[in-house]
């Protein structure tokens, strides 16, 4: 796993290894291209960035299910 703050690297890999079929969309500040990369090569099925528009957080839900 790359470097990307530790809440969002301990989130991932807690969901990805419990064995669950799990669902992941970040919805973080960060927006450098590398970091979002990075979080989508984990499994994660969305990235949103906070200041996107609400219906962009509930479009990247809808897709993640």
């Amino acid at each position: 796993m790359s470097c990307r703050s530790g809440h969002e690297a301990a989130a991932a890999y807690r969901l990805l290894e419990s064995g669950r079929s799990s669902s992941i969309v970040f919805l973080t500040v960060h927006t450098d291209p590398d970091v979002i990369r990075a979080t989508l090569e984990t499994g994660a099925l969305g990235y949103v960035v906070k200041t996107s528009l609400t219906t962009e957080l509930l479009l990247a839900i809808r897709e993640a299910f």
